[in-house]
C-alpha cells in the first residue's frame, strides 16, 4: 500500500476527530429535534422528514412559526386608510 493511501485514512481519522473538539453546540445537529418537528408540528411522516433535506425543512419550520405567531396573536393587521379612487386621478 503506497504511504499516501495510509496518510490519508490517517487525516480523515484526525479531521473527525478534530470536528468534534473545535464545532461549537451552534453547529451541531440535533436530530431528535428535527425529527420532533417535522412529525408533531409540521405533520410529516417520520420517512418524509428523514428524506428532507435540512434546508427543506428549516424553510417549513420558518413558515410554520410565522403561521403560529399569526394565528396566537390573532392575526391582527392595521387598517389602511381608505382612498377614493374615482378623484385620485382628476387634479382640480
Amino acid at each position: 500500500m503506497p504511504a499516501e493511501d495510509r496518510n490519508a485514512g490517517n487525516k480523515n481519522i484526525n479531521l473527525s476527530q478534530n470536528n468534534g473538539s473545535e464545532m461549537g453546540q451552534a453547529a451541531r445537529l440535533d436530530f431528535s429535534w428535527i425529527l420532533f418537528v417535522g412529525t408533531k408540528m409540521l405533520g410529516f411522516s417520520q420517512k418524509e422528514v428523514g428524506r428532507m433535506t435540512l434546508k427543506k425543512w428549516n424553510l417549513l419550520f420558518k413558515h410554520f412559526k410565522k403561521y403560529h405567531n399569526f394565528k396566537t396573536k390573532g392575526g391582527l393587521f392595521k387598517e389602511e386608510a381608505e382612498v377614493n379612487q374615482c378623484d385620485e386621478w382628476i387634479k382640480e
